[in-house]
């Protein structure tokens, strides 16, 4: 499958493997509270109101805390760092677009082909305005 390094393959990969680490140095509970926080910093407003249930979260924020919850799970089981890393690179290719308990969680080609036009036009300075429960659309201002 293609991979860019967001909403795939490689970013599950990096959240199962930084929640993971930071279990088996910190604490589980550390590792699940910094990868919230990581999430609070992409999009504090919608992240807090989220957590207020106020608001929708932003569209990669299930899937990214899933990914989370699953590296640090795995790490928790995992013998070493070695056994660990296994482990991610063995359930990278068996992701699923739902949340199934230990399975890594990707976007639907549905949902890319949202997201891919929006990150591109991010990274290109044009605006970016998203309603609540819409995908992503580029402003005509």
């Amino acid at each position: 499958p293609r991979a860019v390094g967001q909403d795939d393959q490689a970013d599950a990969a990096r959240h199962m493997l930084a929640s993971g680490y930071m279990s088996q140095a910190l604490h589980p509970t550390i590792a699940k509270g910094l990868g919230w926080l990581h999430e609070f910093k992409e999009a504090p407003i919608r992240t807090a109101g989220h957590a207020l249930g106020l608001s929708n979260p932003r569209y990669d924020y299930e899937m990214d805390m899933h990914n989370n919850a699953l590296g640090i799970e795995m790490a928790q089981k995992a013998k070493n760092r070695t056994d660990f890393e296994q482990m991610v690179k063995d359930s990278i290719a068996k992701g699923t677009t739902s949340t199934t308990p230990g399975r890594v969680r990707l976007m639907t080609p549905e949902q890319a082909a949202h997201i891919y036009p929006v990150i591109k036009a991010y990274s290109e300075g044009k605006i970016i305005q998203a309603g609540k429960n819409e995908p992503p659309k580029q402003s005509t201002v």
